[in-house]
This record gives structure tokens, C-alpha cells and sequence, in this order.
């Protein structure tokens, strides 16, 4: 599964993007599609349909130089509605 995951996370629209989260909405296993998950299930040819979420690179680098001049820690990147679905904060 993490495979399908990384290649997903991989189909950024160009250079100038960078991604910061890849959401899994629904797997297909060989000709079997809508597996909300594929654990414990066989078959040869797994696919994923997933939410990547992209952001400007210069921007992103922009904000972590702002972060560290502040002498922010930042722990990982993520939207801002996984921040806050995942126990996260988010001021905005």
C-alpha cells in the first residue's frame, strides 16, 4: 500500500509544486475497485485513488525560513484540514 501511496505523492503537477500530504480515498485490487481497505486481501495489481494536496514550492520555503527565524519548530507538513482531523491546530 505505501508504494501506491509514494507514487501518488510523486505525480506533482510540475517543479514548482511541492506535495505535503497524499489522503487515500479508495483502493482497487486487480479489477475490484471502492476497497476502502486492501489488507488481508491477494491479488497482483493494487491501485489507489487519492487526494494529493500540492503547495508553491517558493512559497512553502519561504514560510519554513520565517518559521526558523522565529525559532518555530516545524514537525511535518500537512493541509489544514488534516491538521485538525489529526489532533492538529490551526489558526485561520
Amino acid at each position: 500500500m505505501q508504494q501506491v501511496i509514494e507514487m501518488a505523492r510523486s505525480q506533482t503537477p510540475s517543479d514548482q509544486y511541492e506535495t505535503l500530504h497524499v489522503m487515500p480515498i479508495q483502493y482497487r485490487l486487480d479489477e475490484e475497485a471502492g476497497l476502502a481497505n486492501p489488507i488481508g486481501r491477494t491479488g497482483t495489481k493494487l491501485g489507489v485513488s487519492a487526494q494529493v494536496i500540492t503547495a508553491s514550492g517558493p512559497a512553502i520555503e519561504m514560510l519554513r525560513k520565517v518559521l526558523n527565524q522565529a525559532k518555530l519548530a516545524v514537525q511535518g507538513d500537512c493541509g489544514a484540514a488534516v491538521g485538525v482531523s489529526e489532533g492538529g491546530a490551526y489558526a485561520g
